[in-house]
């Protein structure tokens, strides 16, 4: 059961997605709460659907941006809906409109990303309501009511009775993404002394996959996120966060070529790497601690500088070691220093985010 739970959270920091997924599930009882009586089955089959969907469309970087792109899905759905209810004795003109509005789901894109989702959507449900026939009026209107009561149920739960927490969300992102790079560098050290290579290069490279799409899921809260005063940082961070991404990718190459090496990898070279990993994942842990606490303490400590250096000093030292390991040792050195400038300045970035869950 741990197991699993770790899994969960490991792929859903905080729980957002899982949060998400029971305001919907909410906004759906409370619609079935006050229509299911009074409406007919098709009525609630398209409240539910437009509600879910409406719940999709939050584009924008203000929360009054976002408050306005799921109203107008929800106005926009119940538009197309009474056109298609009113349109279905006719034929020919029906699917004429129907044209106009699947070229208008993707032409209305170009105007910005508030227009991209429901536009594509609110097509379909004029397919549908073209199609499915509803002969009295009074089971049209209580159809349409039910729509759009029930997309302003998804409006209410979504920013008013449960409303969402940017800060928090990108504060359990940023957290995870620590523990991925973490995961990384444990896997790096253990490759360190161990004879199964093969094994560690594998776990690594699903490891650093992970952390690529974890990345990438960043990127897109970035995109959602209404902490407009600071977008300018979150950029910085997320290009600071690939490039450690991309040293821990260029490292874990670069030990993988040494291993390929004869007699490449010495004692004191062994010895000197495994400090070095062991003062990032110290390092990275207290990154990590940074997101969701106040601390005084000093990101990287004397003792990794101390390490990155005698390593620098011992592979450039005279006659220490030649051919192609001497570059790939470099190369090393190269990566720990760049490392250690790169989390000095994610660790400046974050206290200036001031991030707490």
């Amino acid at each position: 059961m741990l197991n699993l739970y770790q899994l969960i959270i490991s792929s859903d920091p905080g729980l957002i997605k899982f949060r998400r997924g029971l305001k919907s599930v909410l906004a759906l009882l409370l619609t079935l709460f006050l229509i299911v009586s009074w409406v007919p089955p098709l009525g609630i089959f398209y409240a539910c659907l437009a509600g879910v969907l409406a719940g999709l469309n939050h584009a924008g970087e203000t929360l009054r941006e976002q408050k306005i792109s799921m109203l107008l899905a929800v106005v926009y759905f119940t538009a197309v809906i009474a056109l298609g209810l009113c349109l279905q004795p006719y034929f020919w003109v029906a699917n004429a409109v129907l044209l106009i509005l699947s070229f208008l789901g993707f032409y209305l894109a170009k105007f910005g990303e508030r227009y991209r989702g429901y536009p594509v959507i609110a097509a379909i449900f004029y397919l549908l309501s073209i199609n499915f026939m509803v002969p009295g009026l009074l089971d049209k209107v209580l159809i349409l009511i039910a729509v759009m009561l029930s997309g302003l149920c998804m409006f209410m739960v979504y920013f008013y009775f449960w409303p969402q927490q940017p800060q928090a969300e990108l504060s359990y992102t940023i957290e995870s993404l620590f523990s991925r790079y973490i995961a990384c560098v444990q896997t790096l050290k253990k490759s360190l002394s161990s004879n199964k290579s093969k094994n560690h290069d594998k776990e690594l490279k699903g490891l650093l996959d992970d952390l690529e799409a974890a990345l990438n899921q960043e990127s897109q809260l970035l995109d959602r996120s209404y902490m407009k005063d600071k977008k300018a940082i979150l950029e910085t961070l997320l290009v600071k966060q690939y490039a450690l991404y991309s040293l821990l990718n260029m490292i874990a190459t670069w030990l993988h070529e040494l291993s390929l090496e004869k007699d490449s990898f010495k004692e004191q070279y062994q010895s000197l790497l495994d400090s070095i990993f062991s003062q990032l994942i110290l390092s990275l842990g207290k990154l990590k601690q940074r997101c969701n606490q106040s601390t005084d303490s000093v990101l990287i400590d004397k003792a990794f500088f101390e390490a990155a250096e005698q390593f620098k000093r011992s592979v450039f030292a005279k006659d220490s070691v030649r051919g192609p390991a001497l570059v790939y040792y470099s190369y090393l050195a190269f990566g720990f220093t760049r490392s250690i400038a790169l989390l000095e300045f994610i660790e400046s970035l974050i206290d200036q985010l001031g991030l707490k869950p």
